[in-house]
């Protein structure tokens, strides 16, 4: 099964993977901090991963299409974000609105690259993360289709 999960340099993440990989299977992570992914790189050289360098459409895509080749993700989990909200609301609200803006858009950018390639085998999954209040009850909604 083609796992891809986003979000590759927050530890929980890292733990959703090494959970499929013990299962037997091959998820890869997507990181976008370059030093935090050769650390992980070192620390996990049985796991796969990925470097992105900018989070955009065609750069997503063509990253996508260069590990997974033409079967695409037939999995994709949108890896949790750690952020302490409380803080950052008291810090500055307009700070923290920019920031749970920039996390939705990642996460509709993604949902737009993998979906264009699930629709051709008409099959996949994502599992996304979601919240009550800004984020701050995580969990999982899933959408299989």
């Amino acid at each position: 099964m083609n796992i891809l999960i986003s979000q590759g340099e927050q530890k929980v993440n890292q733990a959703i993977a090494t959970h499929f990989h013990q299962r037997g299977e091959t998820p890869v992570l997507l990181f976008t901090d370059r030093d935090k992914h050769l650390e992980f790189m070192l620390d996990q050289p049985g796991q796969e991963t990925v470097f992105c360098e900018k989070y955009e459409e065609e750069v997503l895509d063509a990253v996508i299409v260069e590990v997974f080749g033409d079967q695409g993700v037939e999995v994709l989990i949108h890896g949790n974000e750690m952020v302490d909200e409380e803080k950052k609301l008291e810090e500055d609200p307009f700070l923290l609105d920019e920031l749970i803006r920039g996390y939705l858009y990642r996460i509709f950018l993604l949902n737009k690259v993998v979906v264009r390639q699930m629709i051709k085998p008409k099959r996949g999954k994502l599992y996304s993360p979601y919240s009550m209040t800004l984020f701050t009850m995580q969990g999982m909604l899933a959408l299989q289709f």
